[in-house]
């Protein structure tokens, strides 16, 4: 790495992957991002 920069950059876009791009086994084959989308609409749907 060359500089502090770099490694933000480089962490960054591997916690978008883990979030965005990334099966998980616990959340039943989702992203982290497609659980809290569908807990959100579900959240909202009660509410309603």
């Amino acid at each position: 790495m060359a500089d502090g920069f770099e490694a933000q950059r480089v962490i960054a876009e591997w916690i978008e992957y883990y979030h965005e791009e990334r099966p998980h086994s616990a959340l039943a084959g989702r992203t982290p991002a497609e659980a809290y989308r569908d807990g959100m609409a579900d959240s909202t749907r009660e509410v309603a």
